[in-house]
């Protein structure tokens, strides 16, 4: 059984905490701040799960350790701190069995280190806190050097990294007739870790298609859910015909670089897929649409209502798009200008994505009651 008692200062974002004993006749091996022992009992330091439950009743086995690391989660550590590294890659190699792999690292001036778990989180007040001289050096290495290179992306307050690698900035910009041109001080970052479950959605593509036939959706959910991981794994089915009658032409609009990991790709979005990255939706859409010939084409994040008039002007012209949206709820759908208009239209229709531990499933949005369950069509 897993005990752990957490005390916070007020107002110092320092925790400290005890882990339990490994036993006798355990044999712990460490792992930074994580200690299993052969019986596959996690004991940690400066964890704050989530969800706080017995592991044993978790009855969860050990996952296989990985052996190398993936691109973003290399490009991940050539960035971070050198006091961070060692452990953060043991974290990347073999994460805590209860908690899933690493999905966020958050560094904020004067704080802690923050790790997101795909099912808990982590204080790390046991490293050095980030400074402001290393969230310059930060800033440096993510730009890779070149903020001029950067300054599109330093505008939208996120810069891409490789392999699909997406990192969130937080701080002072500087603002001219309403929009940000640059950032005067950077205090926060995120950086989130792509992660590829190929099949997690394979058991869901049959309700992604009519007749055969693959129809446009815009799939919802609030942030963290796992809405660009999904699409990433319907991409690849639809372009090597898993979970369908055939495969399709495929394409992807990557413009954050998430989607396929890119302009050199690295993530699996599929064999018949042609890739657009770096360019928004309302060129790219009609320009694969010219030259490509999709028949369905994956994209995420639909923001503003020239980007839905580009999805529902595709599918009129016969070609699915298959996107994503941030919302948690139907009346946040409704409230989003243009959506209404659009699935009025019935060109287009609105899912919700939802995760219960490692499984997918879809609710239809217009009418909650209908759950798309993840299993075989």
């Amino acid at each position: 059984m897993r005990n752990e008692s957490t005390n916070e200062k007020a107002g110092t974002g320092t925790s400290t905490s005890a882990g339990a004993s490994a036993g006798s006749g355990a044999r712990p091996f460490e792992l930074g701040f994580f200690t299993r022992n052969d019986k596959g009992t996690l004991h940690a330091l400066g964890i704050m799960p989530m969800e706080r439950r017995s592991l044993e009743a978790a009855a969860e086995p050990l996952p296989l350790e990985k052996t190398a690391l993936t691109a973003a989660e290399s490009a991940i550590l050539k960035a971070v701190p050198h006091w961070l590294r060692s452990e953060l890659e043991g974290l990347f190699l073999s994460p805590p069995a209860s908690m899933g792999g690493v999905e966020e690292v958050r560094f904020r001036v004067g704080s802690p280190v923050q790790l997101l778990f795909a099912h808990g989180e982590a204080i790390l007040p046991q490293l050095p806190f980030f400074t402001a001289l290393e969230a310059e050096r930060m800033l440096a290495a993510v730009c890779e050097n070149s903020m001029y290179a950067k300054e599109t992306e330093l505008e939208k307050g996120c810069v891409s990294m490789q392999g699909g690698v997406r990192v969130g900035l937080c701080g002072t910009p500087e603002v001219q007739n309403g929009r940000i041109v640059r950032f005067l001080k950077v205090c926060a970052f995120n950086f989130r870790v792509p992660r590829e479950r190929l099949g997690c959605a394979e058991k869901l593509m049959c309700r992604l298609t009519r007749g055969g036939l693959p129809k446009s959706f815009v799939i919802a959910a609030p942030p963290g859910v796992g809405k660009t991981t999904f699409l990433r794994d319907c991409a690849r089915c639809f372009s090597n015909g898993i979970g369908l009658e055939k495969a399709f032409k495929t394409a992807v609009i990557d413009e954050r670089y998430e989607l396929a990991g890119g302009p050199e790709g690295g993530l699996n979005v599929g064999k018949r897929t042609d890739v657009m990255s770096g360019i928004s939706k309302c060129e790219a859409l009609p320009f694969l649409i010219r030259n490509m010939s999709p028949q369905v084409v994956i994209t995420e994040e639909l923001n503003g209502k020239q980007e839905l008039e580009a999805v529902e002007d595709a599918a009129r012209c016969g070609v699915a798009v298959v996107s994503s949206i941030h919302a948690g709820s139907l009346r946040e759908l409704k409230h989003r200008p243009g959506l209404r208009t659009l699935f009025d239209s019935e060109t287009v229709k609105p899912l919700f994505l939802k995760r219960e531990r490692n499984e997918f499933r879809l609710v239809d949005a217009l009418e909650p009651a209908a759950v798309l369950e993840s299993r075989s069509c």
